[in-house]
């Protein structure tokens, strides 16, 4: 059996090369530490700006129907500026969440069934405004109590409840990981 012996010149250089090794180790994994954390911060910013776009698209809805009402009921044309600024907004936000949900971030949810029902919500509410406009104020306010648009916004409710919450699960299981 051979035997393994150093002399005493070797010993240096043995002791060298492991802590070369060991240098190597550490810097492998540290360069693996910092790439996760990177991966997992960006994994909490988007789904951060998840939550952040699909309340913002919730506010703007529920201020469109507050502008919207506030106009059927006085007729007060401030209302209808506010109304439109709404509408606007929440065109810009469904745009920004369809954005994120397109399944290439974090939370990938279906895009389609939100841009149907915040279409279908922003058309009842426009409808409503036009009919007001054209002079038919009391039918537009007798539409309103069917609550034909409020199950549409419930339902709008329901599926950007549902974005939030897995965007905010999303959010803190990466916290942790980071932890």
């Amino acid at each position: 059996m051979p035997s393994f012996h150093l002399r005493k010149s070797q010993i240096p250089l043995a002791l060298t090369g492991v802590g070369a090794l060991i240098l190597l180790l550490i810097i492998i994994t540290s360069i693996w530490l910092a790439q996760t954390t990177t991966q997992r911060t960006t994994e909490v910013l988007e789904g951060r700006e998840v939550r952040v776009a699909a309340s913002g698209l919730l506010q703007f809805l529920v201020d469109a129907e507050t502008s919207q009402r506030g106009y059927l009921i006085t007729g007060d044309d401030d209302y209808m500026r506010l109304y439109n600024q709404a509408r606007e907004r929440a065109g810009r936000a469904l745009s920004r969440v369809e954005r994120l949900g397109n399944g290439k971030g974090p939370i990938e949810f279906k895009t389609s069934e939100l841009s149907q029902l915040v279409n279908r919500r922003l058309a009842v509410l426009q409808r409503l405004v036009v009919m007001a406009q054209s002079g038919h104020r009391s039918t537009a306010l007798t539409l309103v109590g069917t609550g034909g648009g409020k199950q549409i916004m419930d339902r709008v409710r329901a599926v950007l409840g549902d974005v939030i919450d897995r965007s905010e699960k999303s959010v803190a299981t990466n916290m942790q990981t980071l932890n």
